[in-house]
């Protein structure tokens, strides 16, 4: 089985550091950015299997970031799950609308999150 790659695009250091340890310690290949235009740079350059995309972020916002992605012959297949704190439903709608796989409220629940990417991504697995 091949090791799935998720990119963490999060301006908040420690939510990045958490969730890659915990995306690490599950047997994901973990990539991280700290603003919309690194995660889009990152994506285009190394095509991770899925995003993990804050909302509000330097340089670029989520939104942006996400509709680039979808928007881009290379990268319109890779499933983004939106992550917020603003979670309400009027928010959801209109993220959801950039053509995002998911939403995430935070804070993320581990078995959510979780949850979320097998469903996202049933065919790759995790690290042996």
């Amino acid at each position: 089985m091949t090791t799935a790659t998720v990119l963490i695009v999060e301006d908040h250091e420690a939510n990045r550091r958490l969730l890659g340890v915990l995306l690490g310690r599950l047997g994901y290949r973990v990539l991280d950015a700290a603003d919309g235009q690194s995660g889009l740079a990152l994506a285009n350059e190394h095509l991770p299997d899925l995003v993990l995309m804050d909302i509000q972020l330097p340089k670029l916002d989520g939104f942006a970031a996400t509709t680039a992605l979808k928007g881009q012959g290379r990268t319109r297949h890779i499933p983004v799950v939106i992550m917020t704190a603003f979670a309400l439903k009027a928010e959801e709608e209109r993220w959801m609308s950039s053509s995002a796989e998911a939403f995430l409220a935070k804070p993320v629940r581990l078995q959510d999150l979780t949850a979320t990417i097998k469903r996202l991504l049933p065919e790759k697995g995790t690290a042996p």
